[in-house]
C-alpha cells in the first residue's frame, strides 16, 4: 500500500512539473519564472507594465503573440535567459510537429507603446520576431537572438532590420546612449539580409519554373517532330506532304526554344549563387 502511495505521489509531482500555466488576454504586472502556454494574444494595456522574470519561458500556439500598448521589461540574464518561441518546441509534447517559422506572431509595439526592453531573450519561429510599429517608441534591444522567423526578425515602421539568425544583437531607439548605454548599431536598414535572401528566393524559383517548362516543351516538340518527319517521308500527297513539312519545321522551332529556356533556367539558376 505504502508502494502505491509513494507511486502515486511521484506521477503527481511528474505532471507538475511538466505542466505549463495557460495565459492569454491583458496582463501587467510581474510575471513569475516558470513555462507557460500563450493561447491568444497577450495584451500590455496602455499606461501599464509587464515585467518577464529572468529564466521564463514561453510556448505560444498558432496566431498567438504579444501586443504591447504600455510598457514592456523581457529581461532576462547572461545565464539565465528569457525564452520565447513556437509551441511545437515545447519538451515532453504529445505531439510531434517540428517549430517552423509563422508559427506564432511575434511581439507588436504599437504605436502607443512607450517604452520597451528586451535584454537575453531568445525569440524563435515566429512571423515576426519584434514588430515596431512608430519610430518613437524608445526600444532597447541588448544581447536577444533570433532565429527562423518567417517574415523578418524585427521590423520598424514596415522596414527591415538586418539581423544575423542566432547572433546577439544589440541597438536601441531614442533612448540616451551618453551614460553606457546602448548604441543603435542597426537603425531602419531597409535593404537587410532578409530580402536580399527572398530575392534569391525568387529568382531561383524563376529559374526552376522557366527550367521545367522548357524541358517540357523540347520534349513535347520532339515527339510532334519525330510524327510529323514520320508523316512527311511516308506520303505521296503532295498538299499532305507540305502541311507535314511546315508541322515538322515548326515543331523544330519549339524544341530549339525549349533547349534555349532549359538552358537559360540553368545559368540564371547558377548565378543565384553570385549572389
Amino acid at each position: 500500500m505504502k508502494r502505491l502511495v509513494l507511486l502515486c505521489i511521484v506521477l503527481l509531482l511528474s505532471s507538475n512539473v511538466n505542466a505549463a500555466e495557460r495565459i492569454s488576454g491583458e496582463v501587467s504586472g510581474v510575471l513569475q519564472r516558470g513555462e507557460y502556454v500563450i493561447d491568444g494574444t497577450l495584451y500590455v494595456p496602455e499606461g501599464e507594465t509587464l515585467r518577464i522574470t529572468p529564466g521564463t519561458q514561453l510556448y505560444f500556439e498558432q496566431f498567438s503573440g504579444i501586443t504591447v500598448f504600455g510598457i514592456l521589461h523581457c529581461d532576462g540574464e547572461a545565464e539565465n535567459t528569457i525564452l520565447l518561441t513556437s509551441i511545437n518546441e515545447k519538451p515532453a509534447r504529445e505531439e510531434s510537429t517540428s517549430p517552423e517559422p509563422f508559427d506564432w506572431n511575434g511581439i507588436e509595439i504599437t504605436t502607443q507603446a512607450e517604452f520597451v526592453s528586451i535584454a537575453y531573450t531568445k525569440i524563435r519561429h515566429s512571423t515576426f520576431g519584434i514588430n515596431i510599429r512608430s519610430d518613437a517608441t524608445k526600444i532597447v534591444i541588448e544581447n536577444a537572438a533570433f532565429f527562423n522567423n518567417g517574415y523578418t526578425s524585427i521590423a520598424r515602421e514596415d522596414k527591415m532590420v538586418a539581423v544575423q539568425p542566432g547572433v546577439p544583437i544589440v541597438t536601441s531607439w531614442n533612448v540616451d546612449n551618453t551614460k553606457g548605454g546602448t548604441t543603435n548599431h542597426y537603425n531602419d536598414i531597409p535593404k537587410g539580409s532578409n530580402r536580399k535572401n527572398n530575392r534569391t528566393v525568387f529568382y531561383r524559383v524563376g529559374s526552376a519554373t522557366l527550367g521545367a517548362g522548357g524541358v517540357a516543351l523540347f520534349t513535347v516538340a520532339s515527339m510532334y517532330r519525330s510524327t510529323y518527319g514520320d508523316y512527311y517521308q511516308n506520303t505521296t500527297h503532295s498538299a499532305r506532304a507540305a502541311y507535314y513539312k511546315d508541322k515538322y519545321a515548326k515543331s523544330r522551332s519549339a524544341q530549339i526554344t525549349g533547349a534555349v529556356c532549359a538552358a537559360l533556367a540553368v545559368l540564371g539558376f547558377g548565378v543565384t549563387f553570385t549572389f
